[in-house]
């Protein structure tokens, strides 16, 4: 499984920390790190280390991250089935 952290870069802006420091605190490397701001994917095991570095509830980081494909997703016309 590999999830992309769209809100990681606010998240880190919010604590103060560059890539460097949530690296360390994470213990991924700053490479890892760089990509996930980017938006590239990154495996769960990962998601959980920057999500506890960043004092992040999981779910609400999940939920930020459906809530944004959401919004993304063209709206449907006419409801289920066009």
């Amino acid at each position: 499984m590999s999830v992309t952290l769209p809100f990681l870069e606010r998240a880190m802006a919010v604590r103060g920390l560059t890539q460097q420091e949530l690296a360390e605190r994470s213990g991924v490397s700053r490479d890892t790190v760089s990509s996930a701001v980017r938006g590239g994917p990154i495996t769960s095991r990962t998601f959980k280390r920057l999500i506890d570095a960043l004092d992040l509830v999981p779910v609400r980081a999940i939920a930020h991250e459906v809530g944004a494909a959401v919004a993304e997703a063209p709206a449907r016309v006419g409801g289920p089935g066009g």
